[in-house]
């Protein structure tokens, strides 16, 4: 399995010194993530795009990204494991 993640925030963090200014801001970003106290759970399983017939996780997270279910979906060949 590969996971490739990218973010810019060591390099921000390393502009600004106080790291503190990251971790204990209170700011909350209304505009990005909804007050919905159900954003960050995650979903329970996975669904079926009707489109497509793939998998899909609906959730916004996912807890453990080692130990997910990753269902069998052979379009890209036998064995292929994949959900969008």
């Amino acid at each position: 399995m590969r996971l490739l993640v990218g973010t810019n925030a060591p390099p921000i963090m390393r502009c600004i010194e106080a790291v503190s200014s990251f971790s204990d801001n209170p700011f909350q970003f209304h505009d990005r993530y909804p007050e919905d106290e159900n954003y960050f759970k995650p979903a329970e399983k996975l669904n079926i795009k009707p489109q497509n017939g793939r998998h899909i996780n609906l959730g916004n997270l996912i807890p453990d990204t080692m130990n997910c279910e990753l269902p069998l979906e052979n379009h890209r060949g036998a064995g292929h494991r994949n959900f969008s």
